[in-house]
Parts: C-alpha cells; structure tokens; sequence
C-alpha cells in the first residue's frame, strides 16, 4: 500500500476523533464567550489552531506506526517464526496479543504440514524420475531384439511384442512430457515446422500400433510452414492417435484417422484438423475433455482411460502458443483443429 493512501485511510479511521475534538472546542469556546467576550476572539482561534495541529501530530504518529505495523504484519505472515511473532505483538494493540499467539501457532502447524508434504511430493517425483531411467532398460532391450531377432519370430509374434513396446514407451512419454511440463525450465526450440513432414513422421512411430488396430490413416496436408517445437507438436499428435485408437468402435471394421489442412480465409492462422471416426464425445462431455484426469461417460472405454491424454495435448498446446478447438457427434467421430499463429520474417 501507498504511504500517502496509507495516511488518507489513517485519517478516516479517525474522523470520529476529530468530530469529537470539534465539538468540545465547541464546548469551551461557547463557555469563554459567556465568561469574557473581550478575549474570545483572540483565544478562539487559538484554541482551535492548537487543537488541529495536536490532532495532525498524533494522526501522523498513527500513521507511522501503522506502517511499521504494516511491516511487521507481512514479515509474520511471510515467517511466523517467533522473532517476527514478538515484533508485531510489540507494536499491535495489547487486545490482539491473544489472537496473534493463537494465529502464530496455526501459521507455524500448516507450515510444517506443507514441508512435509513438499517433501513427500520431491520424493514421489525422485521415484518416478528413476522408474523411468528403469524402465528404459527393459525398453531398449524389447527393442534390440524386435530389430536384431525378427526373422526369428512370426509377423503375428513380431506385431504383437511391438504393440506392447510401443504401448509401454508411450506411457514413459506422457510421464516425461507432464514432468517437462511442470518445470519451471522448459527447452522448446521454436523452428518453422513443416505441418505434413510432422503428421508423416508422427504416423510412422506409430505405424505398428495403427497397423495392429487396423487403422487406416490418411494424410491430406499441405506444406504449410509453422513456427513450433517440433518434438511438441509430435507429442500432441501422437496423444491424439492414441486417443482415437483408444476410443474405436469395437463393431468398426474400418476403422480410420485422416490429417488434413483446410484452407482458411483469416491470412494470420493455418490450420491442421485431425479426424476419427470413432465412438465420439457426447455433447455434455465435450467441454471437459481437456481438464485433467476427466474420462467422460464412454462405457467400456472408460475403464481403458486415463484423463490424462488430452489434458497433456491441452498445457503442450498452451505452451506452443497453439489454440485448440474440438468437436465430436457422439457415435459418428471426433476432430480436433489446432490453430498456429503466422509469423512472418
């Protein structure tokens, strides 16, 4: 708060007080006036003089101890330690040393409760971080073999240990692209992106995963160039392919994903649509289903859901500075439109 708005509220919590010192002045001028009316005029302005400056003087003591209070209040909230507990009991009214001991101690518990959670928290994160050096282990293994082993094992055996690798390694991403998410450090590299190479490239990571689902994929998108982090803009694709093929139809036999780029009449966005025909969002879940943790009303599928895909696609896009809009009839299949800013040299 302002000093000089710090003296002006000093002032009207104090206007009673300068009411009173009137009225009383009031008082003794109208006595002096009954008693001698020679010296009336002369004593009169002074008695109302030295009453407005004693007023002003002890208006301005007010106000500097209120703003030592100030301080002393903020420092305590900061740290109740009881340093800073003594310092303001010191300088607040006698009848608030009860309240602020009690305070004091109320500030002090929930302190320790949220070291220990923070510490609970830093030691959950440092668990995760090494079950995800862990698990790379086992990963690279899988994949050693599935490369240097294929002609060893059927296509079926192949496709299926592959699926499940590409499962396993997809549940590792979304693990590391929430903690790079969360970090108050993040490493995008900001690059003119070619929209098709990335949906082609993204689809090609997840060929056998599309494969072993049936999947047709379609890629209708021109070579519009956009400036993004081309590792984040893989991620939120390859969350919204695993969505869809996590959310097809059991009876759909053909299964489908198709990217395309239609072209817009507003010169500073491009666009790029990603469309599944799978079950769809119903209407009441649609605005939801960016929030975290969210599954929405699917049935069967819901057991299979996390809530966590596309609220990842959501803080990725956040961060890109890419807008997202979604819509879906329920049964018929669901899109997604990513809107990118222009940014001309």
């Amino acid at each position: 708060m302002r000093l000089n708005q710090k003296l002006l509220y000093t002032l009207w919590d104090a206007k009673l007080w300068l009411v009173l010192l009137l009225l009383t002045d009031d008082v003794f001028i109208f006595f002096m006036w009954l008693i001698d009316l020679d010296s009336f005029h002369a004593l009169v302005w002074l008695m109302v003089s030295v009453s407005v400056l004693l007023f002003l003087l002890a208006i301005l003591l007010e106000w500097k101890r209120e703003v030592r209070l100030d301080k002393a209040r903020h420092q305590f909230i900061m740290d109740p330690d009881e340093s800073n507990e003594k310092i303001l009991c010191n300088l607040a009214p006698k009848s608030s040393e009860g309240q602020i001991h009690e305070i004091a101690k109320m500030l002090r518990e929930f302190q320790e409760v949220c070291n220990e959670q923070k510490s609970l928290v830093l030691d959950y994160e440092d668990f995760i971080e090494a079950w995800v050096h862990e698990i790379k282990t086992p990963l690279s293994l899988m994949t050693l073999i599935l490369d240097n082993r294929k002609d060893e094992m059927s296509q079926l055996v192949y496709q299926r240990i592959e699926y499940a690798r590409n499962q396993m390694q997809e549940d590792v991403e979304q693990i590391l692209y929430y903690a790079r998410l969360k970090s108050v450090h993040k490493d995008y590299l900001f690059e003119r992106v070619s929209l098709r190479s990335c949906c082609t490239d993204t689809v090609s990571e997840y060929k056998t995963f599309l494969e072993e689902r049936g999947f047709n994929i379609s890629i209708q998108v021109s070579d519009d160039m956009v400036v993004t982090d081309r590792r984040g803009l893989a991620f939120m694709l390859g969350q919204i392919i695993n969505n869809s093929v996590k959310y097809a139809k059991e009876t759909n036999k053909s299964p489908s994903i198709v990217f395309l780029s239609e072209p817009s009449t507003n010169d500073n966005f491009s666009f790029l649509t990603v469309r599944d025909n799978g079950i769809g969002v119903k209407a009441s879940d649609l605005p939801f289903i960016f929030d975290k943790g969210f599954t929405g009303d699917t049935d069967e599928h819901r057991k299979k859901a996390t809530g966590m895909g596309l609220y990842l696609v959501k803080q990725m896009a956040n961060d890109l500075n890419i807008s997202l809009d979604a819509y879906s009839e329920y049964g018929k299949g669901f899109e997604i439109i990513m809107k990118f800013p222009i940014v001309r040299d």
